[in-house]
């Protein structure tokens, strides 16, 4: 879908979804080990988007995978960030079998409840 089509399109709603759904699969497709180490904060900053954007789409290991990447180049991210908080705690309320105790041991490092 392309932005013209996005504008138009004459029912609001519709064009947020469609816009929402493009922009998930458009971040997805970001690869961050390409962005340079000096853009360190954009790095996360798109691991973060990539993370919630995979949580939307329930694509909950990768969404964690994301998340874990984050907690280890820059670990105050996970436990002060508004998104990515609220992106463990969506995985924490989902959370089954293996990736559940992944999810749990970044929780608790992340100091997050569900």
């Amino acid at each position: 879908m392309s932005a013209t089509q996005l504008e138009d399109d004459t029912d609001p709603a519709v064009c947020s979804v469609a816009g929402a759904l493009w922009l998930i699969g458009a971040v997805a497709a970001v690869d961050v080990d390409r962005l340079p180490e000096e853009l360190r904060s954009r790095r996360v900053q798109v691991q973060l988007d990539i993370a919630w954007a995979r949580a939307q789409r329930r694509r909950d290991a990768a969404a964690l995978v994301a998340l874990l990447e984050i907690e280890r180049s820059a670990p105050q991210v996970t436990r002060r960030n508004v998104v990515a908080r609220d992106t463990i705690r969506r995985l924490l309320a989902r959370a089954r079998g293996s990736n559940g105790v992944a999810v749990r041991g970044l929780a608790h490092r992340a100091d997050v409840a569900l």
